[in-house]
C-alpha cells in the first residue's frame, strides 16, 4: 500500500488519544497518517472532535487551551467534505458519521478501535481496522 494516495477516516477516539490523552502509540499513528495519507473530516466528525476537546476529563493531561490548538492542526491539513446523504447502519447511530463521510470521499479505510464499527468489517467495501491494522500494514508493528 502507498500512503501518500490514501485518504483515510479516523474516528474521533484515536485523535481524542493521540491529541489529548497523549498516548504514545496512537500519536505514533496518527503521524504516520498525517506524513502520507490525507485525514479527512465532515462538520460533523470535526465537531466530535471539537467538543471533546473542551472536556474538563482531559485536564489531567493537557490544559484546555494546549487541546483547543491541538484540534486546529488536523484541521489545517485534513480534507475537509460534505457527506451525500445519512447513513443508519451501524450499531451505535452516533458512529454513522464516520460511515457517510467514508462513503462520500470513497475512502481507503477507516481507522478505528470502536468495535461498533470494527463489526462490520467493511462499509461499501472500505475496510474498517483498528488503528494497529493500519499501521501494520503501512508501516510494520508499532511497539
Amino acid at each position: 500500500m502507498n500512503p501518500e494516495s490514501r485518504l483515510l477516516v479516523v474516528d474521533t477516539n484515536l485523535l481524542v488519544s493521540a491529541l489529548f490523552v497523549g498516548s504514545a502509540v496512537a500519536r505514533g499513528i496518527l503521524e504516520r497518517i498525517l506524513n502520507g495519507a490525507v485525514l479527512c473530516f465532515c462538520s460533523e466528525t470535526f465537531a466530535e472532535l471539537e467538543a471533546r476537546s473542551t472536556l474538563s476529563k482531559f485536564d489531567c493531561y493537557t490544559r484546555q487551551e494546549d487541546r483547543l490548538k491541538e484540534v486546529e492542526a488536523p484541521g489545517k491539513i485534513g480534507l475537509f467534505t460534505v457527506t451525500t446523504g445519512p447513513v443508519s447502519i451501524c450499531r451505535d447511530p452516533k458512529d454513522d458519521i464516520f460511515l457517510a463521510l467514508a462513503g462520500a470521499i470513497k475512502a481507503d479505510a477507516i481507522i478505528s478501535g470502536d468495535q461498533d464499527l470494527l463489526v462490520l468489517g467493511n462499509f461499501e467495501g472500505i475496510p474498517i481496522i483498528t488503528p494497529r491494522e493500519w499501521s501494520t500494514r503501512m508501516n510494520g508493528v508499532l511497539d
